[in-house]
């Protein structure tokens, strides 16, 4: 019996850890809002690529140990979106010529 206490202090220990981590690296991330902070924070990214977006150039950095991508527009040097994943997103809510609520 006290085995299996001890197993679940551990058990909420590591969750309690886990959860915290998690909680800095998103707050870590609240004041990253441009290319040089984010090399400064996260360093060299594991990928990187440029690509063009409705005439905009864009650079997408992605750090493997996270699953994160930051989409930076060239033009600015600013970090227009952030998300998990790898697939290259995009920074502009709908696609070009595309008309809805969203998109007058």
């Amino acid at each position: 019996m006290q085995r299996q206490k001890n197993v679940y202090r551990l058990a909420m220990l590591i969750i309690i850890v886990f959860q915290s981590r998690q909680l800095s690296l998103a707050n870590d991330l609240d004041y990253i809002s441009n290319q040089e902070d984010l090399l400064v924070a996260k360093g060299e990214p594991s990928e990187q690529w440029q690509f063009e977006d409705q005439g905009a150039l864009f650079e997408h950095y992605y750090y493997q140990t996270e699953n994160a991508s930051f989409l930076i527009d060239q033009e600015t040097g600013l970090i227009c979106k952030q998300y998990q994943g790898k697939s290259r997103g995009s920074c502009y809510p709908c696609e070009k010529d595309q008309v809805s609520t969203k998109c007058p």
